[in-house]
């Protein structure tokens, strides 16, 4: 990797890992400050989570030009997955915004992303401190699930309340519809791959 790559990856990771601070600080005050009310957290931070999220495409573009060895399928579908979220179920659907549901999701985001892009950015420096490793290998079995099950909720809330379809029409609501069903299929994919990873880095930390 070149040094001119590796400055940008550096940069380009601590900037999300402070974006996703700052969503999931104006999402915990929000909370806090409207005694846990989840229809005040869209209007407070949804707009900054949108464009925040909508980085991700150049996590997909990094690993279709080389410059992350990552799977290019996976990376797109969660882009693309989270993309659809921010940008047409969430906006389309007051019942989504106003949900605890939409709370949960940008919370287990946050503090996801913030541990990954971070775990990035001291990787790149020469190696992650041990607790940053825990974390980046064990946060996911509580966040995968936190994060994907709300996902799943706010595209459930979205079509049940007819808010996306009515605004967007029949053929994106039988978009989220397919996702509603390709979710339990793929979400255990993606979780045992993780588990997987989480044992062969845990197995080269104790040999090391």
């Amino acid at each position: 990797m070149s040094a001119a790559t590796k400055t940008y990856l550096t940069a380009y990771n601590a900037l999300n890992a402070l974006l996703w601070a700052v969503a999931l600080s104006r999402t915990l005050r929000t909370l806090l400050s409207t005694s846990f009310d989840p229809s005040a957290v869209y209007p407070a931070v949804g707009e900054f989570t949108r464009w925040t999220q909508t980085l991700i495409v150049l996590d997909s573009a990094h690993v279709l030009f080389g410059l992350v060895r990552t799977s290019l399928l996976t990376t797109l579908l969660q882009s693309f997955s989270r993309l659809f979220l921010v940008h047409v179920i969430v906006p389309l659907s007051p019942a989504v915004q106003s949900s605890a549901f939409y709370s949960t999701m940008l919370v287990s985001w946050s503090i996801a992303e913030i541990t990954r892009y971070t775990f990035y950015v001291y990787s790149a420096a020469g190696g992650a401190p041990q607790w940053l490793t825990w974390a980046r290998y064990n946060f996911f079995y509580v966040l995968y699930v936190t994060g994907a099950g709300s996902e799943w909720a706010c595209m459930w809330l979205g079509v049940r309340s007819g808010g996306v379809e009515e605004m967007a029409g029949k053929v994106v609501g039988g978009v989220v519809v397919a996702m509603l069903v390709a979710w339990p299929i793929f979400f255990p994919n993606q979780y045992l791959h993780m588990i997987a990873l989480r044992r062969k880095m845990m197995r080269g930390k104790k040999k090391a």
